[in-house]
């Protein structure tokens, strides 16, 4: 017996098409699990870059909050007691203090608009900006510098003082009522 009595020209086609089917089929099957693969590990390196994002986020705010020198922190807090009292050095030192603190809140803002910024670290430059807009000069510097921002950000910043309780600044800085700072208790009343 030969070869070509055995199977028909007809009957090898059927084969080489069952056998080219499957072909089909398992390199489909491949090529879903490599995009699988591919997805997974492009979710991987999405959060990492979103961590990472997260995390030099919060170093640029501690950065600054921790370079403020005993000069710096006296110049803040007499803008914070009297604003309008302080003069043409003691004002540029207090925007040039206050404008990386906004600046590095704006870019919190946008990454996270963006969303490269957890939801647990956004929520700390969110309390940020809620608690400074509590401080009579930040409002004031506000006005000064709010032109060197984005819209949306100026939006967002614009809420957070239209939304603040009115609070003394005093109970920003120590986070006690106004009678304990003074040292006017109901005892001592």
């Amino acid at each position: 017996m030969q070869w070509g009595e055995l199977v028909s020209l007809e009957d090898f086609y059927f084969i080489s098409q069952i056998i080219a089917a499957l072909a089909l089929v398992i390199s489909l099957i491949f090529v879903g699990i490599q995009i699988r693969q591919n997805t997974a590990q492009a979710k991987r390196s999405e959060e990492a870059t979103k961590a990472a994002a997260t995390e030099a986020q919060f170093r640029s705010l501690m950065e600054w909050y921790y370079s403020q020198s005993p000069a710096t922190s006296a110049i803040l807090a007499k803008a914070s007691l009297d604003y309008d009292g302080l003069n043409a050095e003691e004002r540029f030192q207090f925007l040039t203090t206050f404008s990386p603190l906004i600046v590095n809140l704006q870019e919190a803002h946008t990454k996270q608009s963006e969303g490269l910024l957890s939801e647990e670290r956004w929520a700390i430059f969110d309390a940020t900006a809620s608690r400074i807009t509590l401080i009579p000069a930040i409002e004031k510097g506000w006005e000064e510098l709010r032109y060197q921002f984005t819209t949306e950000f100026q939006a967002y910043f614009d809420g957070k003082f239209q939304d603040k309780p009115v609070s003394p600044v005093s109970a920003v800085w120590a986070g006690q009522p106004q009678s304990e700072q003074d040292g006017h208790s109901e005892a001592n009343a």
